[in-house]
């Protein structure tokens, strides 16, 4: 129960033929949360996590790694890199994880 996330998650590959494209559909739990509930006319607490699904894209064509994630916390960002950096291709930080576009030319 690290972060309070429960255990376990699901990663499910999807690719598409016509597509230089792999989808990672990640299956998890989101941080636990207690609600009031009525149950037979009385007040009580029901406790759980959350699921929700993040998805990873490699985009074969361009050697891209693209991270959605509900939370868009650059943490789990950096993790997402890490890993599949580590699992696809055998080294920790392939993917630099970081970003592709930057607005920093605007600015003055």
């Amino acid at each position: 129960m690290k972060n309070k996330r429960g255990t376990g998650c699901r990663i499910l590959p999807v690719s598409a033929e016509d597509e230089d494209k792999t989808y990672f559909l990640i299956r998890h739990g989101m941080p636990s949360k207690r609600e009031g509930k009525i149950e037979s006319g009385q007040s009580k607490t029901i406790f759980y996590c959350p699921e929700f699904h993040d998805v990873i894209v490699y985009d074969r064509a361009n050697n891209e790694l693209a991270v959605f994630n509900k939370s868009g916390a650059k943490k789990e960002r950096i993790i997402y890199f890490d890993l599949f950096s580590q699992h696809l291709f055998g080294q920790a930080e392939y993917f630099p994880g970081a970003e592709k576009y930057t607005l920093q030319p605007l600015y003055r």
